[in-house]
């Protein structure tokens, strides 16, 4: 099946969900994020593991286009959309759909160790993502490789919340403490603010150096990223109308980020990096 195809019956199945605008939020952000740059990255015959499996979209696709994938999930109240995001895909794949196991990377001792380990937007929410880091590394077979997408925190923008970062997360809480509460309980994501640690790319690839780990950054990812939200400006432009006005000052910064993004003229918000073992 085609990720194309995916979609259309993925929006079909959900055309009479109450909380379709956030089902197809989530499966939005699988669809634009990993597609074109991971199946050019991954290979069938590699034994991969998904570490943050979330909404388990990408996990049951792989799994469907028959990548020997497992995926682990350390659960938290205030996601329930992932237990319904399992149903809508049985009803897509005829096939009961994978559920990952629900365990923290700390606490998983795998049989055997992977060849490839994605991670996508884990980093930014565990409180010591060094040892993170480190436990994917180490479940790595020789010549195995990691690839992560993190949120880039070198530029003062909340990308999950769609807020500047005034100095710090404390400050930043203080100024928008409604917007942010009020996020969480619209998409179903209670605890969000809270898990977030704003680590910056420069303090993981210093990490990686410390111990002698290869990298490479994929800044065209931000760049698609950042495309897809310009392209869809005016749907993101409303939904920012519940909260702000037009004269609001991160209405206007919002609206010059598109511009900026237009002409090509950004630094990457968003970072996607490939990692090979020690």
């Amino acid at each position: 099946m085609h990720i194309d195809e995916f979609k259309d019956l993925f929006y079909k199945d959900t055309k009479n969900e109450p909380d379709k605008n956030r089902l197809r939020q989530h499966f939005n952000s699988f669809y634009f994020s990993y597609e074109d740059f991971l199946l050019s990255k991954v290979s069938i015959k590699d034994k991969i593991l998904e570490v943050g499996s979330g909404h388990s979209l990408l996990l049951n696709y792989l799994k469907l286009k028959n990548y020997d994938i497992k995926g682990i999930e350390p659960y938290s109240e205030g996601f329930e959309s992932f237990t319904k995001m399992n149903k809508i895909i049985n009803n897509i794949f005829k096939i009961d759909a994978i559920e990952p196991e629900k365990i923290a990377i700390e606490n998983y001792n795998p049989v055997n160790n992977y060849d490839t380990i994605i991670s996508g937007y884990v980093i930014e929410h565990v409180n010591k993502w060094e040892d993170c880091i480190n436990s994917k590394l180490e479940m790595l077979n020789n010549n195995g490789k990691i690839i992560m997408y993190l949120p880039n925190y070198m530029l003062p923008f909340e990308m999950h919340f769609f807020i500047p970062i005034i100095i710090n997360k404390k400050i930043t809480n203080y100024f928008y403490k409604d917007r942010i509460k009020s996020f969480e309980h619209e998409n179903d994501c209670v605890g969000l603010w809270d898990s977030l640690n704003f680590v910056k790319l420069r303090a993981i690839k210093n990490h990686l150096k410390k111990h002698n780990v290869n990298y490479q950054i994929d800044y065209d990812y931000s760049y698609r990223i950042l495309k897809h939200h310009v392209e869809n400006r005016k749907k993101k432009l409303n939904d920012l109308n519940k909260y702000y006005n037009k004269g609001n000052l991160f209405y206007v910064l919002y609206t010059l980020l598109c511009f900026l993004v237009d002409k090509k003229i950004f630094p990457s918000l968003f970072s996607s990096i490939s990692k090979n073992n020690y």
